[in-house]
């Protein structure tokens, strides 16, 4: 059964390991920025779980002063993983945070034309095709 929960710190090394494994050329957290992230109160981090084994991860954050805006900024999901509806999970549930704290829109930016399906999924909506700028009002 996948579990969805907030990040803690111990959990960064895994964390790490699943953005290696995705593109170990492009990390876009290393260990300083996560433990930043996860003891920030405007920052969302949350994992997937199975089995007590961390198989995906989210990161988004409110948009300060207002935090009426947020954002969706990685999304990961092991590969052997993934088409199980995890991503969704993940991204679903960091909605759900995001509204809970008075967020009314978050927005996405995508790299590829998978992570734009992906978003799609999720409920966002293009906003700007030459960035693949994506949004989704809560």
């Amino acid at each position: 059964m996948i579990n969805i929960r907030k990040a803690v710190k111990k959990d960064i090394p895994e964390i790490i390991l699943i953005e290696k494994e995705e593109d170990d050329e492009n990390i876009f957290l290393n260990k300083t920025e996560l433990n930043d992230a996860l003891q920030d109160h405007l920052t969302i981090c949350l994992v997937a779980e199975n089995r007590k084994k961390i198989i995906g991860f989210v990161v988004s954050a409110l948009s300060p002063p207002k935090k009426s805006e947020g954002a969706i900024y990685i999304t990961i999901v092991k590969k052997e993983e993934r088409k199980k509806g995890i991503g969704k999970m993940l991204v679903s549930q960091a909605l759900q945070e995001m509204k809970s704290l008075g967020v009314k829109y978050s927005e996405a930016l995508v790299e590829n034309n998978d992570i734009l399906s992906f978003y799609k999924k999720c409920g966002f909506k293009n906003i700007n095709k030459s960035w693949k700028e994506m949004k989704c009002d809560l």
